[in-house]
């Protein structure tokens, strides 16, 4: 699987980039609304339009339409116009090539990225200090909201470079690991360069995979990947008050999370839908860093039907490459302290997995 960019810039293109800036401004130590919100409804518009072209031409507009109201219900019922755009997306790229989103992605997290830092060396930005739980190690943001998004955007950019080149030299991917233990002397994010230095031994054992047996095991392993990590953080969390030190130790391990997690389930409960609305998580005044288990309180455990079935349809792109199929579950990993399901991080792979022609070529 090649990955080409065309020469020239589609609608689809322009507004796949300003949904990818719009989810990346809120990660800035000083950040717009209005220019965040600008993009995002702008990049909805686009979409619609683009969508709305596609069905007339196919002459589905009356499903296309049908499709939309469903969205728009959706978005009603969970308070959030993320599904909106989600949906408007997943019914416009259908029967289309969606790899072209990992090169445009990695341009624009690299570009957007290098900015930033930039920015935080000539002082536009602060370079705020964070601290995990029970630790007094001075971690640092380089002009990003919090310690941890520098080496996520950097884990990304990997994650993206693999999945673009399918195998990197050994030159290559020693300048990454080198780069990214900078990263981590200066933010100290343990997730994000162990989930680099994971997949940078994988990078050197995938030429050595050829047996069938292994490969379909770790196809079965990526594929369950995000099952296994909700069931393991919803079984943690339930257990925060039962006062076990097991428990306990491993809360402390991920920073709190599971601790978080238990006292919204307390005050929200935890239902096949919610009806939560933004403002109502907010009320809470704390980050649920865990992508499975923030989609299962904020949106209800239905909705972690959605991600499986992603994690399902991807698993079966990637069948024949095993490190693709190491990318998967690092993409899990990753998501099991940190919420990125919702985030530029993850919208190229939500839309590789729905563009059917991808989904219908060999790695």
């Amino acid at each position: 699987m090649k990955i080409t960019v065309s020469r020239h810039i589609s609608v689809l293109q322009v507004a796949f980039i300003m949904l990818f800036v719009s989810y990346f401004i809120p990660d800035l130590a000083k950040s717009s609304t209005v220019v965040e919100q600008l993009l995002r409804y702008g990049s909805y518009v686009l979409f619609l339009y683009e969508g709305g072209k596609k069905s007339l031409e196919s002459n589905q507009l009356l499903r296309f339409f049908l499709f939309e109201i469903f969205a728009m219900v959706i978005s009603i019922f969970t308070r959030d116009f993320y599904w909106c755009i989600i949906i408007t997306i997943i019914l416009l790229i259908s029967n289309q090539n969606m790899e072209w989103t990992f090169n445009t992605g990695f341009n624009v997290l690299l570009v957007s990225t290098t900015l930033v830092i930039l920015a935080c060396l000539i002082g536009v930005l602060p370079n705020l200090v964070t601290n995990r739980l029970n630790d007094t190690a001075n971690r640092y943001a380089v002009g990003f909201y919090h310690s941890n998004v520098l080496p996520l955007c950097y884990m990304y950019l990997f994650l993206f470079r693999l999945v673009i080149k399918k195998f990197l030299s050994k030159k290559e991917t020693f300048i990454w690991v080198l780069i990214g233990l900078c990263i981590y002397y200066l933010c100290k994010s343990r997730t994000s360069y162990a989930c680099v230095l994971i997949l940078s031994l994988m990078n050197i054992i995938a030429p050595l995979i050829h047996g069938k047996r292994i490969l379909n095991f770790t196809r079965i392993i990526a594929q369950l990947s995000p099952v296994i990590a909700s069931v393991f953080s919803l079984s943690i969390t339930l257990q925060q008050g039962n006062y076990d030190v097991r428990m306990y130790a491993i809360n402390e391990f991920f920073s709190g999370r599971y601790a978080i997690a238990y006292h919204y389930i307390r005050k929200f409960g935890i239902r096949a839908i919610s009806f939560m609305s933004a403002s109502e998580y907010a009320e809470n005044q704390a980050v649920l860093d865990n992508g499975f288990l923030y989609t299962g309180i904020r949106y209800g455990l239905l909705f972690l039907l959605f991600y499986f079935f992603i994690f399902y349809k991807l698993g079966k792109l990637f069948k024949n490459n095993f490190l693709m199929l190491i990318v998967l579950i690092v993409l899990s990993i990753a998501n099991m302290v940190d919420n990125d399901l919702y985030s530029y991080g993850f919208l190229p792979f939500l839309m590789l997995a729905f563009g059917e022609k991808a989904s219908n070529k060999k790695t």
